[in-house]
């Protein structure tokens, strides 16, 4: 008697990635979970399906996780200036320019994706307001790099936000001075929220909003992503929100399975035996996110040494070592798993610190202390990872 199954792929070309290739023929798929993975023959003689589908040769691959982005933030780029693939500071300032044209003067624009790495026309500069305001002085302008760590406002925006002389944000962000004491339009960390609050929230109308995530999902899918672990960043207004997936998933348009990572502290949700194995659960909390550097793009990654190609500064902090330290312990607590952003060696022992210093039991895999990106080590710090089970 044969097994029922949900579906059945037959001739197929499914690189398994258990090995390098690994190519299997078929697949069989019960109650959301792979029942058989291998030839036409004992798929078929073993499992019986109202649904065999005939992959015709193609090739399948599992479906693709992604472990950090910011699927919020994303959805809203959507509604400015897409700066990413410029190939030139001017090609930037050109698209900035165009969207100038047909917008109403006095009204924001706001841009995003920039990478001045990749512009041919400039040595890896980041752009002043002195260069936004080529595309225009009658409109407000804002663009944030592809990191988001580093905002570049033009001369309207600073009026806007009444910035003056001699201005300085305080711990945890930096803006950039002339040598008259001018902000010369370069924000960087938490400064950059100045225009985070100030500029309007286009994702407070519910339209744009649907809309946009809708198109956000539709790119995932589109790619292969079957997970993503989205990441909030309330200080940028990047906010999460698990109730908008759950509801997307109640009326069959959540396409991916979403693990909500917050940077604020929250009360998690007891979670079942029975719920966790659920295949079909696809909505559900994820990490602590803490945040404690910059990053190199940026020139904000708290370094040793200053950076190379600019002397003037070695990154920056943005969270003291004390806050740092009672954050992972006051998250530890509340059953939360810290995962703490750090990309420069500096930041790296910091965080090492924070982590060391705070309880931790070896046999709680569940909570493993984490360090998102983790950029620049040496032995030294891997070393001293693997003895605290950091992951």
């Amino acid at each position: 008697m044969k097994l029922a199954a949900d579906k059945i792929f037959i001739n197929a070309k499914a690189y398994t990635m258990e090995a390098e290739g690994v190519c299997k023929e078929a697949i069989v798929v019960k109650d959301g979970k792979f029942a058989y993975v291998g030839t036409n023959k004992e798929a078929l003689e073993k499992y019986e399906a109202k649904e065999v589908i005939d992959v015709e040769g193609k090739t399948v691959l599992p479906g693709m996780g992604d472990s950090h982005m910011h699927f919020f933030a994303y959805c809203q780029t959507m509604t400015t200036v897409d700066l990413g693939g410029a190939k030139s500071k001017a090609e930037a300032i050109a698209r900035l320019a165009a969207k100038a044209a047909e917008t109403p003067e006095g009204e924001w624009i706001k841009g995003s994706n920039f990478d001045q790495s990749k512009w041919d026309d400039c040595e890896d500069q980041i752009p002043t307001r002195h260069d936004l305001d080529m595309a225009s002085t009658k409109h407000p302008i804002v663009i944030k790099r592809v990191c988001l760590h580093t905002a570049v406002a033009n001369t309207m925006a600073i009026e806007k936000a009444e910035l003056g002389k001699g201005y300085v944000f305080g711990d945890g962000g930096f803006v950039e001075l002339e040598e008259d004491g001018m902000p010369n339009g370069i924000f960087r960390e938490q400064a950059s929220k100045i225009y985070d609050e100030l500029i309007p929230d286009p994702f407070l109308i519910p339209e744009n909003k649907a809309k946009y995530m809708k198109q956000g999902f539709e790119n995932a899918a589109q790619y292969g992503l079957t997970m993503i672990h989205t990441y909030a960043a309330e200080i940028w207004k990047y906010t999460e929100d698990i109730n908008d997936y759950i509801e997307l998933n109640r009326k069959g348009e959540l396409p991916v399975r979403m693990t909500v990572c917050l940077d604020e502290f929250y009360n998690k949700p007891f979670v079942t035996k029975a719920e966790r194995e659920d295949p079909y659960r696809a909505a559900q909390f994820g990490t602590f996110k803490i945040f404690c550097d910059g990053s190199l793009g940026s020139r904000s990654a708290k370094l040793y040494e200053p950076y190379d190609d600019d002397p003037t500064t070695d990154g920056m902090l943005v969270i003291s070592q004390e806050d740092l330290n009672e954050r992972v312990y006051q998250g530890y607590m509340m059953g939360l798993q810290p995962a703490i952003h750090c990309i420069g060696d500096r930041a790296m022992d910091m965080v090492i610190e924070a982590i060391a210093s705070s309880p931790y039991r070896k046999d709680n895999k569940k909570n493993r202390h984490g360090i998102v990106h983790a950029q620049i080590t040496n032995q030294r710090i891997l070393d001293i990872m693997a003895k605290h089970d950091i992951l």
